[in-house]
């Protein structure tokens, strides 16, 4: 107030700011604005009132960003305190959220696979661990500092880890002489492998909105509002409407393969936010041209066929970036327009013609994606000698969002020759299978060594040719010497288990079964021995975590509705 000084705290737990003077009171309240601080509520000398929603310098970058919602409400005198501020706040940090019962939500098949019911037993300490990484990061999130308008959201890309580096003071940023903007230029800020739907699957295991509200919503928006590069209508800067960025100052390492729209696109069939998809519709428009440069006009030309070769050697048509642009272009088709599902369909098509061999050997049909558009326009052609993508990005990734389109598609056939999503899941997965034995030190099992890549040789053609010989990544080379990332890690192990699981089911295959379970059991250990908040590690090692110990522990191929459900 004019000629008194400000009231100052610690931290605003009430989440309101309450003016009161001889003519009424009049108050603002934010949501979860403990993390959102500092706000100020100001009686001017002129008489009128000013609500800083930020009060202090904040940082925001060019084409960057930021949100917050809140609560403003005016009252006479004859209104108490505490009835004001009460009324302030209702909702505000609590809001009423309705959820469908576990078992609704995954027979309908809206989301990928999630526990529900009774665990089996060898993944019994699944929920303890789940339940361990929502806490751990709400309390580290508060006592790293990680809040306010610049930061409060996302989870930066290391850090909690009690025995690796924390990136989130650096010692190295451009504003030197000051310690409380650190975070923001320090770390690596994005969703990283989607670490935020761990949330959503807690909140509808659990049948509780808690972790909705503190973790997974605020990280969507984050997203959002600040990740996502927002331009105007007629902007042709590349990025547009895309969320490529993400390390220091939410702005270097301009990389495509930071666009994590999982929890993104969740938030949107939760809240119904118009301005997700207003905002990647744009995005999607760029994608789908690069992808496929006849699809760029207005109205989209033809898709490409199956066998047009890309038109830039970095729009490839698999592995992350393409995976990723998959999924904007099924949510903007779903949604907005829906051509776009003709790009999501097509391209995959062209991806499973160009980039996908179905081979035979000992009379099973294995599968092999090779990579797509990196820096090059290769192709698996003639027989030969050729080298897999990464064993886990290709298994998070390329096919999970497979799976995606199997349900969606009804597993309609794609390519020359058509091949079902079914089909390749399956295939992939008996390759998989085979990679636990054909390093040294590989024993068959989930405990052994896993090579992070396959070359494999055939001869005949690519789909129904024979596989004659099956090494490790580095062959012909010797193996290195620590094997390091040309091997699997454990994370990397852990993203291999729901498609193992998902291919049992469908083939009835007790061993694939023991290996998803093996490796399930595999991660929960490791996580149990060094428990971490969500980043780039714990959305390794819980993302397709899920699905897998679901499928495990439900003892069916696919959920299904109660009796009477209706």
């Amino acid at each position: 107030m004019p000629g008194q000084a400000p009231q100052q705290g610690v931290r605003a737990d009430a989440g309101a700011l309450l003016l009161s003077g001889n003519q009424g009171r009049v108050g603002i309240a934010l949501a979860q604005m403990a993390d959102f601080e500092p706000q100020a509520l100001r009686l001017l000398a002129d008489g009128s009132i000013a609500a800083d929603l930020a009060d202090d310098g904040v940082w925001l970058g060019a084409r960057q960003g930021t949100y917050a919602v809140y609560r403003l409400g005016a009252w006479p005198l004859t209104t108490a305190v505490d009835q004001a501020l009460g009324e302030l706040r209702r909702g505000l940090d609590q809001p009423l959220w309705v959820l469908a019962a576990p078992d609704w939500i995954a027979a309908s098949q809206a989301t990928e696979e999630f526990p529900v019911g009774t665990l089996a037993p060898a993944l019994a300490s699944y929920d303890t661990l789940l339940d361990d990484l929502i806490a751990r990061t709400q309390t580290l999130r508060r006592e790293r500092g990680l809040e306010g308008l610049q930061t409060f959201g996302l989870f930066p890309r290391e850090w909690g880890n009690p025995i690796g580096a924390d990136e989130i003071d650096c010692g190295d940023d451009p504003t030197p002489t000051q310690d409380w903007d650190d975070p923001y230029w320090c770390a690596s800020w994005t969703d990283y492998h989607n670490t935020s739907m761990s949330a959503w699957v807690h909140a509808w295991r659990r049948s509780d909105p808690a972790a909705l509200r503190s973790l997974a919503i605020p990280a969507a928006l984050r997203m959002l509002h600040t990740q996502l590069q927002r331009c105007a209508p007629d902007d042709d800067f590349f990025h547009c409407g895309q969320v490529p960025t993400g390390y220091g100052g939410y702005r270097a390492n301009n990389n495509g393969s930071h666009q994590y729209i999982e929890g993104l696109a969740q938030y949107y069939w939760m809240s119904g936010d118009d301005s997700v998809v207003e905002r990647l519709l744009q995005g999607a428009r760029v994608r789908r041209a690069y992808m496929c440069p006849a699809r760029g006009s207005t109205p989209p030309g033809p898709m490409c066929s199956a066998t047009t070769p890309i038109a830039d050697p970095w729009a490839g048509l698999n592995d992350r970036v393409a995976v990723q642009a998959y999924q904007m272009f099924r949510l903007v088709g779903l949604t907005a327009d829906v051509s776009f599902l003709v790009d999501w369909s097509g391209n995959t098509a062209r991806a499973l013609t160009q980039n996908f061999a179905l081979l035979q050997s000992g009379g099973q049909t294995l599968g092999f994606t090779e990579p797509s558009g990196s820096g090059d326009f290769s192709i698996i052609g003639a027989a030969g000698s050729y080298y897999t993508t990464q064993l886990w990005m290709a298994s998070v990734y390329d096919f999970n969002q497979l799976q995606r389109l199997r349900i969606d598609s009804n597993d309609a056939a794609l390519g020359l020759p058509a091949i079902s999503p079914s089909a390749a899941i399956d295939a992939w997965a008996r390759t998989l299978m085979a990679a636990a034995s054909v390093a040294p030190g590989g024993n068959g099992g989930a405990s052994g060594v896993w090579p992070n890549e396959l070359r494999f040789t055939f001869s005949g053609n690519r789909v129904g040719g024979a596989l004659t010989q099956l090494q490790p990544g580095w062959a012909p080379g010797s193996a290195p010497q620590p094997c390091e990332d040309r091997c699997l890690y454990d994370s990397g192990k852990a993203s291999l288990a729901a498609t193992l699981a998902r291919s049992a089911d469908a083939l009835g295959d007790t061993a694939m079964r023991q290996m998803a379970l093996d490796l399930s059991a595999l991660t929960l250990q490791v996580v149990g021995q060094l428990p971490q908040p969500m980043n780039k590690a714990t959305g390794l090692y819980f993302g397709r975590l899920h699905a897998a110990v679901a499928r495990l522990s439900l003892g069916s191929a696919d959920p299904l509705f109660g009796s009477g459900f209706e």
